[in-house]
């Protein structure tokens, strides 16, 4: 919690401080619109850690006397079906909104260099590198769409120990599904692309 709240104040002062020194050269030259971007992408990383803090329950209601799963479904496990997606897009989006901009920073100089080696004064403009975040970030959301419709993440518990009269004494729970790893990895490879 004092991560989350450190990340989100550092955030969010940091991309009052860009808005309020905008004008100045030393800001005007490091591109403030994609420092505002990199602020924003922080922040929503900063979010990524909130859904985890929801907590697991059973996917099956537990019969109370014998502490064993019933075959009736748990109403309340929607809440955390939820949670176990909402991480991965709040991380991914906000490292694909980070990444892409660094790349589209560095791109912008690029184009900047390239101009002046051929002695032409070219403006580079935010619109003529912005089509790379557009186009990472349209990438990512489509992943994550279609994970969140074909395979979504669902949270199980698994007892793991129980007593003499075979009450559960030990359970672990995690978010998984049957085909996690076939959206993951394009996930990561879009990231490092943008890396």
């Amino acid at each position: 919690l004092v991560f989350f709240v450190l990340q989100v104040f550092l955030s969010l002062g940091c991309a009052v401080w860009t808005t309020y020194f905008r004008n100045q050269p030393v800001v005007k030259v490091s591109q403030p619109e994609f420092l505002q971007l990199i602020c924003l992408g922080t922040f929503v990383i900063a979010l990524a850690p909130i859904p985890l803090m929801i907590q697991g329950k059973y996917r099956y209601l537990t019969d109370p006397l014998t502490g064993a799963e019933t075959d009736l479904p748990n109403m309340d496990i929607g809440v955390v079906d939820t949670a176990c997606m909402a991480f991965p897009w709040l991380l991914g989006i906000g490292f694909i909104i980070i990444f892409s901009t660094l790349f589209a920073k560095i791109w912008r100089v690029k184009l900047i260099l390239h101009h002046s080696e051929r002695f032409r004064r070219k403006k580079v403009g935010i619109k003529d590198v912005a089509i790379v975040l557009y186009v990472l970030l349209i990438v990512e959301i489509i992943i994550l769409l279609v994970w969140q419709l074909v395979d979504p993440l669902e949270w199980q518990r698994t007892v793991i120990s129980t007593d003499s009269e075979g009450f559960p004494t030990q359970s672990v729970g995690r978010c998984t599904s049957d085909s996690y790893m076939y959206f993951l990895t394009p996930l990561a490879a879009l990231t490092l692309a943008a890396f």
